[in-house]
């Protein structure tokens, strides 16, 4: 089982948050060089009220609430290679970023699942931002490559594909890592 909560204090006030997770996971070697795991997690981030838009829609934007199914496993290749692969299901609110001049697409498209809505001052540019929190899915898919470089580094090289969904809007997001580990 898994239990955490975690501050996150950033410049703009309103995203200062607590975030609260509970969670379980499991895992069981399936073969010599294959092991398997399944988890399940609910998490609750509780942020700040930010700058009103529109005086009739919320602006709690970063009070959220979630649910995420996920299944993983590892491949040990070789003794210095390891392939690492998952997949997460997440049901629940998110937030997302607009524009002055996309806000009204933003509230045309989705409409009364726009759960709040706020001014955004976190990116410091000269046009005004928002930010709006939505229920929706999202479907995570990741592959991992771990070298060890010996008994004490390795070098961890991957990619995470995420594909979220409100009601209508789609948003996608691809992320490349790369990592390097020294243990003393």
């Amino acid at each position: 089982g898994q239990l955490s909560v975690a501050s996150l204090n950033v410049d703009s006030d309103m995203r200062d948050s607590t975030i609260y997770e509970v969670g379980v996971q499991t895992g069981k070697r399936l073969a010599p060089r294959l092991d398997g795991q399944i988890g399940l997690a609910y998490r609750a981030r509780d942020g700040k009220n930010g700058p009103v838009v529109d005086p009739l829609v919320p602006t709690d934007v970063f009070d959220q609430d979630s649910v995420t199914a996920s299944l993983g496993g590892s491949y040990l290749v070789t003794e210095q290679i390891a392939l690492i692969f998952g997949y997460a299901y997440r049901r629940g609110e998110f937030d997302s970023s607009c524009t002055g001049g996309n806000v009204a697409k933003v509230l045309a498209a989705e409409g009364t699942n726009v759960k709040a809505l706020a001014f955004d001052d976190a990116y410091k540019l000269t046009q005004p931002m928002c930010a709006y929190k939505l229920d929706g899915k999202t479907n995570t898919f990741s592959f991992d490559v771990n070298v060890a470089l010996g008994r004490q580094s390795s070098l961890r090289f991957g990619v995470e594909r995420q594909d979220g969904k409100g009601d209508v809007l789609e948003y996608d997001n691809t992320i490349y890592r790369a990592r390097f580990v020294y243990l003393y």
